[in-house]
């Protein structure tokens, strides 16, 4: 192994993507609610990607956000 490299198990690479999954979810529904109201794909990525930098900053606010973007 190289050294300062860390060697991942797949149950961390597990328990990481779950972390991720509320995150990307979204990113994914706000731009594509985004999109669907005649926004252009760059310009939706870009503020979904503010949006979604914002909530892992604050991830106690993502559940709501997810549930104003129409996720139940």
């Amino acid at each position: 192994m190289a050294r300062g490299r860390r060697v991942h198990t797949e149950e961390h690479q597990r328990r990481v993507l779950q972390y991720e999954r509320g995150f990307i979810l979204f990113h994914e529904l706000y731009e594509r609610n985004l999109m669907a109201n005649g926004m252009d794909y760059d310009t939706a990525h870009d503020m979904a990607s503010k949006k979604e930098k914002h909530y892992r900053n604050h991830p106690d606010e993502l559940h709501e956000a997810l549930a104003a973007e129409g996720w139940e």
